[in-house]
């Protein structure tokens, strides 16, 4: 599953970079965490991975041994007040 975000938005120094986003939050469903992959870009030429954007990645995470556990609705894809999520944010609903 894709890792959450939360977190500020900090401008970088400098130009042409993105903005950082500090990406603390994963939910993770039937797995083993969020494993970090690279991506290779040409125009213009550079190796890009979450990481580089944040040094937080997976700190905070919400693990489930289903996606069904997480509390995540496949078919509209957010997540109820029920399941492993909602209850690690202190929002969890009977």
């Amino acid at each position: 599953m894709q890792p959450a975000s939360r977190g500020t938005d900090t401008p970088t120094s400098a130009p042409g970079t993105p903005q950082k986003l500090e990406i603390d939050h994963a939910v993770v469903g039937g797995g083993s965490g969020f494993v970090e992959t690279t991506a290779d870009f040409t125009q213009p030429a550079a190796e890009c991975n979450v990481s580089r954007w944040s040094d937080k990645v997976n700190t905070d995470a919400v693990a489930a041994a289903s996606v069904a556990g997480t509390g995540l609705g496949l078919g509209t894809l957010k997540f109820s007040g029920s399941g492993a999520v909602a209850e690690a944010e202190g929002i969890a609903r009977p």
